[in-house]
């Protein structure tokens, strides 16, 4: 599966360096039949709904989203806080799994998603990171219920709320629950947020840098004011395969 995600990011690429818009049609040699057919399906956009969708005209017309303005929030988020205290040295669950954006470590205590990034390696490689990140815990091979609610929820089932434990600063969780009420598909302004959540401009890029749970975290969300989708902690061109697979096009 990570082969065949790295060919969808190297055919995104493509797609972003597209200049005329003769090389969005089926006859152009920029693209193998195959790679276009392989984006497509995964995607479930055309190209040219793909080149759209990665202009900055599309982000800044859709980066409008407040979640503390009027009626934009949603009633139900699909994530539940709580937040960890390294003193009480919870056992830490994790399991090695692939996602439609690539292979992930994901860890969980009894209260919620503690850890869920990006990476490449085996369980023995997986088990060190985790190791630092929490030296005062035990460290289980084994998936528990919160890890079988993310999996479920990151294959598009959200009958119920994934519970995350995470570490960071009350200004951090509110920045990042802020982050949560954004739907997919939707994005916010790093100075939008900053606003919302009565932080600077750095302090919210800060907390995107901090963020150690990918995906519900949704931090691929956010991006500047003038529509680039902008970087991201665990690369560029894996938040424009999200942003791609999450758009609604009509």
């Amino acid at each position: 599966m990570e082969t065949q995600f790295k060919k969808i990011l190297t055919a995104i690429n493509k797609v972003a360096a597209i200049k005329s818009e003769n090389d969005l049609f089926e006859q152009s040699p920029l693209f193998q039949k195959e790679e276009r057919q392989l984006l497509e399906q995964w995607s479930g956009k055309t190209i040219s709904q793909i080149k759209k969708v990665l202009s900055p005209t599309y982000g800044k017309s859709q980066a409008s989203f407040n979640p503390f303005t009027g009626n934009n929030g949603p009633t139900w988020m699909p994530v539940i806080f709580s937040r960890f205290d390294e003193n009480s040295r919870p056992t830490i669950f994790y399991s090695c799994e692939n996602t439609d954006f690539g292979r992930v470590i994901i860890a969980s205590t009894d209260e919620g998603i503690c850890y869920l990034t990006f990476f490449s390696g085996d369980e023995s490689k997986a088990e060190k990171i985790l190791q630092e990140e929490f030296p005062a815990s035990q460290i289980l091979n084994e998936k528990n219920t919160n890890i079988e609610t993310a999996l479920n929820y990151l294959d598009g089932d959200n009958t119920n709320p994934v519970p995350l434990h995470v570490k960071g600063t009350p200004a951090q969780l509110k920045i990042w629950e802020a982050l949560c009420t954004i739907p997919a598909g939707g994005f916010i302004s790093y100075g939008t947020l900053a606003k919302a959540t009565n932080n600077i401009a750095r302090e919210v890029g800060i907390a995107m840098g901090d963020n150690r749970i990918a995906m519900l975290i949704p931090c691929h969300r956010v991006i500047k004011s003038t529509g680039e989708l902008g970087q991201y902690h665990w690369g560029a061109i894996r938040k424009r395969a999200m942003i791609i697979k999450e758009a609604v096009i009509i």
